[in-house]
């Protein structure tokens, strides 16, 4: 949850007084819903406009307040498809985790997404994988 409540916090509490917000990382981001909580794999999508069909009060409250993100941040969504029919990483759907895009495309210095496939794309192994890392390392440092 360390992506939602960063972006949150990004849009309800960030002031530009603060130090400068110019990257942000989100891994396995559930920003519209957790499978057997709120979401259920394979039943929600992206609709024409970009937004997901199925929008839980998470998103919506984001949503609302999109427009006070950072807008000079450059931002990196990393997911995981398990590749196993799910489109999920077993915890979060590909589209709750790519919802991000939907609150920030458009409005942020750069966006972009990495999807992380097979058993080492499971969400509680996604911190740990070396694709990950590299991905992160060259984004935040080079």
């Amino acid at each position: 949850m360390a992506g939602p409540a960063t972006f949150y916090w990004a849009i309800t509490s960030y002031r530009p007084t603060y130090p400068q917000f110019n990257k942000f990382v989100a891994i396995a981001g559930p920003f519209d819903g957790v499978i057997h909580i709120d979401d259920v794999p394979n039943q929600n999508y992206f609709q024409a406009d970009g937004l997901p069909a199925y929008q839980n009060a998470a998103f919506k409250n984001y949503y609302r307040q999109r427009q006070a993100f950072p807008k000079n941040t450059q931002v990196l969504n990393i997911y995981g498809n398990l590749a196993d029919g799910s489109n999920s990483d077993s915890l979060v759907t590909n589209v709750s985790a790519r919802s991000l895009g939907s609150l920030v495309k458009g409005q942020v210095a750069s966006y972009q997404e990495i999807t992380i496939t097979g058993p080492s794309a499971q969400h509680s192994r996604l911190h740990n994988n070396d694709q990950v890392n590299h991905a992160v390392d060259n984004f935040l440092f080079k």
